[in-house]
C-alpha cells in the first residue's frame, strides 16, 4: 500500500505536471525509470530490508533540487546486491516487472500520444505501405517455405488479424501487456497454421505474422514500437516476450521494404 499510494501520487503529478517536449524523450523515459524506482524503494522499505538498500539505485533518480538524472531502463535490471533467503532471482525480476508494468500502464495514454505524434509521418506511411500490399497480395504470398498454398488458404486467421487491429487501437496498455499481445498473436498464427500444416514451429510463420500486421493495416505500430524500445526493460527483453517484439519489429521493417521494391520495380 505504502509503494502503491507513492507510485499513485507521482503518475498524478505526472499527468498533470509534466510536459511531452519533443527532442526530449530521453527525459520522459528517464522519469518514467525513476517513478518506478521510487515505488520499488518504498516497496523495500516496507518489506524490512528483503532487498538491499541499493539493489535498484545506481546514482539515484533524482536530487532534492528537482534535477533529474538520465537513468536507463537497464538500471532497473541490476541483482548484482540482491541476496535473500526469502526471495529468489525469479522473484526479484517479478517484483521489477511488476512496478515497471504499474507505471508504464500510467502513463501510456500521455507518452503514446506524444510519440504517435513525433512518428506521425512514419505511422500514415506504414499504413499506406499495409494497404497497398493488402489490396496485391494473398496469403499465399506469404507461404512459409515448403507450405502448400492451397492448404495455407485454409488457415483461418481471423482471431490473429482482430487482435492486431485491437492493439493497435487499445490505449492505456503497458509495456508488458502491449508484449503479451504480440505473444498471443503469434501464438495464433501458430496454431491457426498448426491446424492445417504440419511440423510448424513460429519461427517458419514469421512470413505469416507479416500477413496478418497487412491484413490489419495498423495505423500506429511504428509508434508503438519505439514506444516499447524505448521503455522496454531488459528483463523483458531477454524473455519471451522480447522474441515476440523482435518479431514484430522485423516484421513491419519487412512490410516496409516489400512496399519500397514494389514501387521502385513499378517506376
Amino acid at each position: 500500500n505504502v509503494a502503491m499510494t507513492h507510485i499513485d501520487a507521482e503518475l498524478a503529478m505526472f499527468s498533470s505536471s509534466y510536459v511531452c517536449v519533443p527532442g526530449f524523450e530521453e527525459y520522459i523515459v528517464a522519469k518514467v525509470n525513476q517513478i518506478t524506482e521510487g515505488g520499488i524503494e518504498k516497496f523495500e522499505d516496507t518489506t524490512n530490508n528483503v532487498f538491499p538498500a541499493d539493489s535498484f539505485t545506481q546514482g539515484g533518480g533524482g536530487d532534492d533540487d528537482g534535477h533529474l538524472e538520465q537513468q536507463s531502463t537497464a538500471d532497473l535490471t541490476n541483482n548484482s546486491g540482491f541476496s535473500s533467503d526469502l526471495w529468489d532471482d525469479d522473484q526479484h525480476e517479478e517484483v521489477i516487472v511488476g512496478f515497471h508494468t504499474i507505471v508504464t500502464a500510467g502513463v501510456c495514454e500521455m507518452v503514446l500520444s506524444h510519440w504517435v505524434t513525433t512518428n506521425e509521418v512514419e505511422d500514415i506511411a506504414f499504413q499506406h505501405a499495409c494497404i497497398s500490399l493488402a489490396r496485391r497480395l494473398s496469403v499465399s504470398d506469404f507461404s512459409p517455405t515448403g507450405s502448400d498454398d492451397a492448404d495455407l488458404e485454409l488457415c483461418n486467421f481471423e482471431n490473429a488479424i482482430d487482435t492486431m487491429v485491437r492493439l493497435d487501437t487499445l490505449t492505456g496498455l503497458s509495456v508488458f501487456s502491449y508484449m503479451r499481445m504480440m505473444e498471443a498473436i503469434i501464438t495464433m498464427v501458430v496454431d491457426a497454421t498448426a491446424a492445417v500444416i504440419q511440423d510448424v514451429t513460429a519461427d517458419v510463420c514469421i512470413p505469416l505474422v507479416v500477413f496478418v500486421i497487412v491484413s490489419a493495416a495498423p495505423r500506429r505500430l511504428p509508434s508503438i514500437l519505439k514506444f516499447l524500445m524505448d521503455f522496454m526493460i531488459p528483463i523483458l527483453e531477454m524473455s519471451s516476450l522480447g522474441y515476440s517484439y523482435t518479431t514484430f519489429e522485423a516484421g513491419a521493417a519487412q512490410v516496409m521494404e516489400e512496399y519500397i521494391r514494389r514501387v521502385q520495380d513499378k517506376s
